[in-house]
């Protein structure tokens, strides 16, 4: 050892010697004061367990909400009827008086189909009275003198291949009065209504969409157009578009929890949390259902088949419910068994008020589609395929 390495050495021994010393001193004062702190016993005593518990009950509810997807669905089929709404933007319509409309159509890119895609698909073109949003429109706004009862349009066909563009001709006075008047009062575009002919419903992409093409596209070949000495051909492509659906009594059967797209269908199911003590922390919670897939509908256009749990915030008609959710699909080995991780919501039951979960399909499924998932109720048989719930929580005693 170096000289340098002595001469830091020796003052770090020292000052070890003292204190050392000095906590030697300390220990022969044995007042309350610098007496050792005992904790009093018994100690609390943490326990930890986990169990299967069945839903107490359940049941659907439907629930008229605004679309405004991805895609827009138009048609009819097997009780579901689907009605779509399209303006083109009034800004998009130069102010020409003189403007003769000699033709227009309306195109419509096709993605998707529910129902027999090669039955009759007939749907005609309505002139809308009143504003409307896309955020907002629903099945039961548009029965109420939303639309001109006379068709200015008509389409017939049949489902189709999976991607297709249809049209369908425009009375050329109503596009006519988009292009005459300065006022958006004639510019709220067209509702398009199935016939009841129609055998199958289908979706078409709506504005926004990854490109333009796909956009319904509104074609007009007119005559004296400033500049023109011949018939012009103008294309719109930008407006706002969304569908509403609707299906009456679907939830028939009491032994099955109803999930429907595009209507909506919801259903609550509910679980008794009260056997576990007040203040114990839920350390996880998985929710089991078991989808029917006999009375369950999926098209090969779906995706997935996921579903969302949401934590209900009253006891209403429909309830309300919290927009965090908790995503659920089928459990890889299974067959139809769906697992969703329900730890915040089982929490929130124990402290109360426990109005249970809300299930619905994910976004955006339940905006765009005619997606039906069916899960075995409370009181299924056999009993082991209703809703379930592992709980694993810990308390302790005092």
């Amino acid at each position: 050892m170096t000289s340098r390495s002595w001469k830091f050495l020796v003052p770090c021994v020292l000052l070890l010697f003292g204190l050392a010393a000095t906590f030697l001193s300390c220990s022969d004062d044995t007042n309350e004061d610098n007496s050792i702190i005992v904790p009093e016993l018994p100690l609390p005593v943490v326990f930890v367990k986990d169990t299967l518990i069945y839903a107490t009950a359940g049941s659907t509810y439907k629930q008229f909400g605004p679309m405004d997807g991805r895609y827009n669905l138009i048609g009819e089929e097997d009780g579901y009827t689907a009605m779509a709404a399209v303006a083109f933007y009034p800004s998009s319509f130069p102010l020409i008086d003189t403007l003769r409309v000699v033709s227009a159509r309306l195109h419509l890119h096709m993605y998707s189909w529910y129902g027999d895609n090669s039955g009759a698909l007939r749907f005609t073109a309505h002139k809308i009275l009143r504003s409307w949003s896309s955020y907002s429109l629903l099945w039961d706004t548009v029965q109420a003198a939303f639309y001109d009862p006379t068709a200015r349009g008509t389409f017939s066909g049949t489902g189709g291949p999976d991607t297709q563009t249809v049209s369908l001709t425009l009375d050329t006075s109503l596009v006519r009065e988009w292009f005459s008047s300065s006022t958006e009062a004639t510019k709220y575009g067209v509702m398009l209504v199935p016939e009841a002919s129609s055998r199958v419903a289908r979706g078409f992409h709506a504005f926004g969409g990854d490109s333009t093409k796909w956009n319904p596209t509104l074609e007009v070949t007119a005559r004296n157009y400033p500049g023109a000495t011949q018939e012009t051909t103008l294309v719109f492509q930008s407006g706002v578009d969304t569908f509403v659906g609707n299906i009456d009594n679907l939830s028939s059967n009491p032994d099955l929890l109803y999930v429907q797209a595009g209507v909506n269908y919801r259903s609550i199911v509910n679980f008794n949390v009260s056997f576990i003590p007040r203040g114990a922390t839920v350390l996880l919670a998985e929710m089991f259902l078991d989808r029917d897939p006999v009375t369950s509908r999926l098209s090969t256009f779906s995706g997935d088949s996921s579903i969302a749990a949401h934590l209900a915030l009253s006891a209403a008609n429909p309830p309300l419910f919290e927009a965090i959710e908790s995503d659920g699909r089928r459990m890889d080995g299974t067959a139809y068994t769906y697992k969703l991780e329900m730890t915040r919501a089982a929490q929130a039951w124990v402290r109360g008020p426990n109005y249970g979960a809300v299930l619905r399909r994910t976004t955006p499924g339940e905006f765009e589609t005619f997606d039906l998932l069916t899960f075995h109720s409370p009181t299924a048989s056999p009993a082991t395929v209703r809703p379930r719930m592992k709980i694993t929580y810990s308390w302790r005693t005092q």
